[in-house]
């Protein structure tokens, strides 16, 4: 199995957060994994075989060659159809929303494919990827693919929802959501409204999903684990307001999500 991520080239920084490049030969090893919310929404590509996904909204059905997946509060199951070559473009909520200039709270649990919004640049670029074979060069291609789709939209910038949104992230959502608002300059009904349409959910919500993601910032840096250090950190009450975030988010309890070989862990990119 190769996995790596990288930066995006600086220019689209403020919108692209990190590109994730995976492949597994066989399927065997990626016969089913979980991906949880980690509050985030990206452009995915498939450039080998298809993959399955299954969850509670939309049920099972095989996933487009590419598309655009908006920020999810539940868990996904995918499933491998073989040889598996993928890469997840992973965009901040506002970065979705300039780009397609689409109402973020429409895509909340929901993909489309890209041949719908992106026209026949994403096609080329999946064309060229596959015929590639080296990852950095695949890279180069995804870089330049996201220099010009960026550079060429009319973008709708908001910098004070920028900073709320990437004040939660910074803070792994423990932030006031009054003191977020005062930070960014706005009043929280301002603050509540531009976040549904920029970002897809509330400032609160929001932060719930930066806090559960932030659990596995931590397990991931430490090579052990103490766990009411990690409840204590990322801000729930007591383990009781732990365990019914967690497995509101990731469908299971803590203790068993972590009992099995998730991929959600191995692959956590350090958002």
């Amino acid at each position: 199995m190769l996995y790596q991520v990288f930066y995006p080239p600086a220019s689209v920084r403020s919108y692209v957060h990190s590109i994730q490049i995976m492949e597994v030969n066989g399927s065997k090893y990626f016969e089913k994994y979980k991906i949880v919310p980690y509050g985030f929404a990206g452009i995915l590509i498939h450039y080998k075989n298809l993959c399955v996904q299954t969850d509670e909204i939309n049920g099972k059905r095989v996933l487009p060659r590419s598309f655009i997946a908006g920020l999810t509060d539940l868990p996904i199951c995918i499933e491998g159809t073989g040889e598996i070559g993928s890469i997840a473009i992973n965009l901040y909520p506002i970065g979705l929303y300039h780009l397609l200039k689409i109402p973020a709270n429409e895509l909340v649990n929901n993909t489309i494919n890209t041949d719908e919004l992106l026209d026949q640049g994403i096609r080329k670029l999946i064309e060229d990827i596959s015929r590639v074979p080296d990852i950095h060069t695949k890279l180069q291609l995804v870089n330049q693919f996201l220099v010009q789709v960026f550079s060429e939209k009319k973008l709708i910038k908001n910098t004070k929802i920028e900073l709320a949104q990437h004040e939660l992230i910074r803070s792994g959502g423990n932030l006031n959501i009054k003191s977020l608002a005062k930070k960014s300059g706005v009043s929280v009904s301002a603050l509540e409204r531009n976040f549904r349409t920029q970002i897809g959910f509330s400032p609160k919500y929001y932060a719930k999903i930066m806090r559960f993601n932030n659990v596995f910032r931590l397990i991931k840096s430490r090579e052990k684990v103490n766990w009411q250090d990690i409840i204590f950190e990322c801000g729930y009450y007591d383990q009781a307001h732990f365990i019914r975030e967690f497995s509101t988010f990731s469908g299971e309890t803590p203790n068993k999500f972590f009992l099995k070989k998730n991929l959600s862990v191995k692959l956590y990119s350090g958002k």
